[in-house]
């Protein structure tokens, strides 16, 4: 990069500025400042147009007893305002009976705060293992697996 913005220089007139050899870039008018952005807004826009990296899976996350019966507490760190997905397949929590009332105790999600902090309580039991995940905005990362203790 620096050779290329040395060699602009160089070869710079009074009326035109090569930069490098794409024909795009060929001719650009020295006016003012003018032919800094013919050199600097190629190289911008070419980082902005490059793929982004996918969002990678959740730390484990820390457990405690839940004040519930069948329950734990989950604390961790994630990207803040993101979305914690945590599923819990084991069949025992399929039907409500075992949930306290709930609707479905098989998933639970939480959206984490803006210091990146989380905390959930989660229908388990020792033994269980839980996928947990993390979305943000339509990404969501792969899951990991967390077994309760």
């Amino acid at each position: 990069m620096v050779t290329k913005v040395a060699t602009m220089l160089a070869s710079r007139d009074e009326k035109t500025l090569e930069i490098g050899e794409a024909p795009r870039h060929r001719v650009c008018y020295a006016v003012g400042m003018r032919w800094v952005w013919c050199a600097i807004v190629p190289v911008l826009l070419g980082g902005c147009l490059s793929p982004t990296l996918p969002l990678p899976p959740p730390s484990p996350p820390s457990e405690s007893d839940g004040t519930e019966p069948n329950t734990i507490i989950l604390t961790g760190t994630a990207p803040p305002e993101a979305v914690i997905l945590i599923v819990n397949n084991d069949p025992m929590f399929a039907s409500t009976a075992q949930c306290n009332g709930a609707l479905n105790c098989q998933v639970t999600a939480t959206r984490v705060d803006t210091a990146g902090n989380w905390m959930a309580t989660v229908f388990a039991v020792k033994n269980d293992v839980l996928e947990i995940s993390e979305q943000i905005g339509d990404e969501q990362s792969p899951s990991i697996d967390f077994s309760v203790d």
